[in-house]
């Protein structure tokens, strides 16, 4: 018997699933801000660890790296999100 599992966005943050950007934007505006891990249908990872570091579009999310640099991921390819423990918490 297959059993299908949903979860419900509001209620479990810390699982990995399937996120949209709006979902995304919750999360960044949670306080207080928990870092969290975006990953790709390939496996491709963006970590969030400010949420002033992040630009959260239609189509892309783009994050700036500690080196200054820039990362993106398509937002069609984003499947699921972590939300991290808190830096010493």
């Amino acid at each position: 018997m297959d059993v299908e599992i949903v979860f419900d966005f509001r209620l479990v943050t810390t699982h990995y699933h399937r996120v949209t950007t709006q979902q995304i934007r919750v999360l960044l505006r949670r306080r207080p801000f928990r870092p969290i891990e975006i990953l790709s249908d390939g496996g491709e990872k963006l970590l969030v660890r400010h949420p002033e570091a992040v630009l959260v579009g239609k189509e892309v999310v783009v994050v700036e790296l500690p080196d200054g640099t820039m990362d993106y991921m398509e937002a069609g390819n984003i499947s699921k999100v972590r939300v991290l423990p808190r830096r010493g918490g």
